[in-house]
């Protein structure tokens, strides 16, 4: 009960740092938001920001196996590499952040057992995203 309890808080907070972020993007404040983000890989992931931007999605997904709420971190991390490619002008960048979140959350979908609306909706806007860019994908 304890550690579903961190789990829940965990998640609560996460996704109230997301809002924040999301608030100064609506803004046009891109580097507020990815102030914002930056932090979010650290304090809820314990990496760097750089880590996550730069690795391939096989030690991203290494990285979430090792975590005992797999699904849950898979989710949360897809939603921040979203919201941090939403924030990203340079399109190699935003396409990969937006590649690496569509793994994870298909890594959640696959582990969670759970359908979640939700979920597939933001998996179909990234395909859609990456279908309609000008630029090459990595």
């Amino acid at each position: 009960m304890i550690r579903q309890d961190y789990i829940l808080k965990l998640i609560e907070d996460f996704f109230a740092t997301i809002g924040e972020a999301i608030h100064h993007a609506e803004q046009k404040r891109h580097d507020r938001a990815l102030l914002i983000i930056d932090r979010a890989y650290g304090d809820f992931f314990g990496r760097d920001a750089g880590f996550f931007r730069n690795e391939g999605i096989d030690a991203l997904s290494a990285y979430v196996e090792s975590e005992r709420a797999e699904a849950e971190y898979a989710e949360m991390l897809s939603e921040l590499m979203y919201r941090d490619a939403l924030c990203r002008p340079d399109c190699p960048v935003r396409n990969s952040l937006l590649d690496k979140s569509l793994a994870m959350a298909e890594r959640a979908d696959s582990v969670s057992g759970t359908y979640l609306p939700r979920r597939a909706d933001r998996m179909k806007i990234i395909r859609e995203l990456l279908d309609a860019s000008a630029c090459e994908r990595p």
